[in-house]
C-alpha cells in the first residue's frame, strides 16, 4: 500500500512539474519576429526604459515597443500568422489581447504613424480614437495626428469602433474616427497604390 501511495504521489508531482515546464516554455516563446528591417528600427523591451537598435529576426514579446524613424520600415511576422508592415515615423506596442477570443492586439500611437495589416482572425489594432477588428482581411490604419485614426480596407471587412459608436468598413471604403467622436460613415475611396510603400519590405522573402 505504501509503495502504491508513494508511486501515486511521485507521479502527481512529476506531472505538475512537467506542466509547469511546458507552460514556462510556452510563455517564453516570442509573439513575433522583426523581418526585412529597412533601414533604422528600434525596439524597447516591456521592462526597459530605453530603445535600442533592432536586428533582423529579433524576437518580440507582449509589452514590447517597436518604432521606425523618418526613413525606417519593418515587417512584423506574428506567431498567429498576422503580418504588420510599419511605415516611417511609426510606433507600436504589442499588448495583451482584451479577451481569450482575440488572438492578437497591437496598439498604434503617435502622429504620422501608419501600418498595413494582413491579419488572421481575432487581430485588433488599437489607437486612441478607436479599434479596428479584423475579419480575415487586409487594411491600412493611419494616424494623421494623435487624436485621429483613419481605417482604409483593401479586402473583406473591418469592424471599426470606439465608445461612441461602431461601423462596418467594407473593401474599397474608408472611415475616420476622432477621440470622443464615433467613427464616420464609411465612404468609397480609390485604394489603388495605397500599399506601394510596403513593397520593399513586405514584398521580400521572410524565411
Amino acid at each position: 500500500m505504501k509503495s502504491t501511495y508513494r508511486f501515486t504521489v511521485q507521479s502527481f508531482v512529476e506531472g505538475v512539474l512537467c506542466l509547469f515546464l511546458l507552460a514556462s516554455s510556452a510563455a517564453a516563446l516570442p509573439v513575433a519576429r522583426l523581418k526585412n528591417i529597412n533601414p533604422t528600427v528600434q525596439v524597447r523591451n516591456a521592462h526597459a526604459r530605453d530603445f535600442n537598435i533592432a536586428h533582423e529576426r529579433q524576437a518580440l514579446n507582449l509589452g514590447d515597443y517597436v518604432r521606425t524613424n523618418s526613413r525606417g520600415k519593418a515587417l512584423l511576422v506574428f506567431s498567429n500568422g498576422t503580418r504588420i508592415t510599419m511605415k516611417p515615423n511609426t510606433t507600436i506596442q504589442i499588448v495583451p489581447p482584451p479577451s481569450h477570443q482575440k488572438a492578437l492586439a497591437v496598439r498604434v500611437f503617435g502622429a504620422l504613424s501608419g501600418v498595413f495589416v494582413e491579419p488572421k482572425a481575432g487581430t485588433q489594432i488599437i489607437t486612441a480614437a478607436g479599434t479596428a477588428a479584423a475579419r480575415g482581411t487586409t487594411f491600412l490604419v493611419s494616424l494623421p495626428d494623435d487624436n485621429t485614426t483613419v481605417v482604409t480596407v483593401l479586402k473583406d471587412t473591418v469592424d471599426f469602433y470606439n465608445p461612441q459608436g461602431q461601423v462596418l468598413v467594407n473593401a474599397g471604403q474608408q472611415s475616420t474616427a476622432r477621440v470622443g467622436e464615433a467613427p464616420s460613415p464609411p465612404v468609397a475611396v480609390d485604394v489603388t497604390g495605397l500599399t506601394q510603400w510596403t513593397l520593399d519590405v513586405s514584398g521580400l522573402p521572410v524565411a
